[in-house]
C-alpha cells in the first residue's frame, strides 16, 4: 500500500519529506568539568556549550559515548561520528591531523602531587636557609657596622673611660648592638653628628625590617607550598617517576614529545581513564605524580573534601581548546556550528555555564 502511496506522490509532482540526518557527537566521561556523566546523564562545559550552539542552530544530534580520548579521535578520524567534542587542545601535531572549530577557551597543563604531612616544614627550613636570605642578613650586618664605625668616630668612643676598662672590641660590640636592635641609643651618642647616625640607623632598621618580612612571606611562606615537590621546575624532573595520564589526552602527547626531546629522560606513563581517578592513583602509590588540564585538576581538588595534594607547574603548554570535525562533515554545518560558539561566547552565555559549574575560581 505504501508503494503506491509514494508512487501517487511522484505523479503528482510532490516529494516526501525526508528526515534530517542526526548528528554523531562523540564524547567522553570521566573528564570534569568539561565532560562527565552523573546518573547517566551528561554534563559539563563542553556539552553544554554544544547542547546551546546544537539549540541556537537548529541541528539534530546523538550523543555517542566513547571509552577513551583516544578512542573519540580514532572515531572522528575514521568519520564513526561527525563531531568530537570536549576540552580537546589544539596541539601543534593535532592541528597537522584534525579540522577543528572555532576555539572557546585556553588552557594549559599541570601536575598534581600528594602533599606529605612533614614536607612544608621540611621546604620551609631550606629556605631558610637560602643563599638570598644569607645575604640579605649580611647585608642587614655590615650597614649596622659601618653605622657603628660612624659613631665610634664622631663620638670618640676610642678615648673613653668605658673603652679603656672594656676594652675596644668589647665597647665597638656595645655600640654596634645598640645601633643594631634600638633600645639604648641615647647613651652611646651626645653629638650632633651622632645623633644624625642614630635618626639614620633608626629608619634603615625600619627598612631592612620590611625587606625581611617580605622576603619571609614570599619566599619561606608562600613559595614552600609550591615547590613541595624538590624545587621542581620543569617536566624533566619528572626523571624515573610513574605518572599517570589521562589515555590519548593532549597531556599524554605532551609527555612523550618531552621524552623524544630528550632521549636520556626516562618517564613511566601510567594510564587512567577519569580524572577523579587521580587521587587513588598517587595515594596507592601507582603513580608518584599526575599530568592533566589544569582546570581539570583545579577543578577536582576544589571537590575534595581532604587538602591532600597540590598543583605544581602551572599553566604549561597552553592551547586553545575547541570540538574536531570530521573531513567528511559538510561545511555548511561546520559553518553553523563555528557561528552558533561564536554567538554562544559573545552573548555571556559560555560564561554563565561556567558558573553554573562551579569554574569561576579555577585559579
Amino acid at each position: 500500500m505504501r508503494r503506491y502511496q509514494l508512487l501517487l506522490l511522484l505523479l503528482l509532482g510532490a516529494t516526501p519529506a525526508l528526515a534530517e540526518p542526526s548528528l554523531r557527537v562523540g564524547v567522553v566521561d570521566g573528564g570534569a568539568p568539561c565532560n562527565f556523566q552523573v546518573s547517566g546523564a551528561w554534563k559539563g562545559l563542553a556539552v553544554d556549550l554544544w547542547r546551546a550552539v546544537a539549540n541556537r542552530e537548529r541541528l539534530a544530534y546523538e550523543l555517542v559515548p566513547m571509552a577513551t580520548t583516544r578512542d573519540q579521535l580514532a572515531a572522528v578520524e575514521n568519520a564513526e561520528v561527525d563531531v568530537a567534542i570536549g576540552c580537546l587542545s589544539m596541539t601543534p601535531t593535532r592541528l597537522d591531523r584534525y579540522r577543528f572549530s572555532q576555539t572557546y577557551q585556553e588552557s594549559g597543563q599541570a601536575v598534581m602531587l600528594q602533599r606529605h604531612p612533614l614536607e612544608l616544614g621540611r621546604s620551609m627550613l631550606l629556605s631558610l636557609f637560602s643563599p638570598d636570605l644569607f645575604a640579605l642578613l649580611l647585608g642587614f650586618l655590615a650597614i649596622f657596622i659601618v653605622m657603628a664605625l660612624g659613631v665610634w668616630q664622631t663620638d670618640a668612643w676610642g678615648n673613653k673611660n668605658e673603652t679603656l676598662n672594656n676594652g675596644r672590641i668589647r665597647s665597638f660590640a656595645k655600640v654596634f648592638q645598640i645601633l643594631a636592635t634600638g633600645p639604648g641609643t641615647n647613651t652611646i651618642v651626645d653629638s650632633v653628628g651622632g645623633n644624625s647616625l642614630v635618626v639614620l640607623s633608626y629608619l634603615l632598621r625600619a627598612l631592612m625590617a620590611s625587606f625581611l618580612v617580605s622576603y619571609v612571606t614570599v619566599n619561606v611562606v608562600r613559595n614552600p607550598a609550591n615547590r613541595l615537590d624538590g624545587n621542581m621546575r620543569s617536566l624533566v624532573d619528572l626523571q624515573n617517576q610513574k605518572v599517570a595520564v589521562r589515555v590519548g589526552t593532549a597531556s599524554q602527547g605532551i609527555l612523550q614529545e618531552v621524552m623524544r626531546t630528550n632521549p636520556a629522560l626516562s618517564i613511566k606513563i601510567v594510564p587512567m581513564n577519569r580524572i577523579d581517578q587521580a587521587p587513588f592513583m598517587l595515594e596507592s602509590g601507582r603513580a608518584s605524580a599526575v599530568l592533566a588540564d589544569e582546570q581539570q585538576l583545579l577543578y577536582l581538588m576544589k571537590n575534595l573534601k581532604e587538602k591532600k595534594f597540590h598543583i605544581v607547574l602551572n599553566n604549561l603548554y597552553p592551547d586553545y581548546q575547541g570540538f574536531i570535525f570530521a573531513k567528511g562533515l559538510e561545511p555548511a554545518i561546520a559553518g553553523q556550528i563555528n557561528r552558533g560558539i561564536v554567538e554562544v561566547r559573545r552573548s555571556g552565555l559560555l560564561q554563565e555555564i561556567k558558573n553554573s559549574l562551579g569554574m569561576e575560581n579555577l585559579q
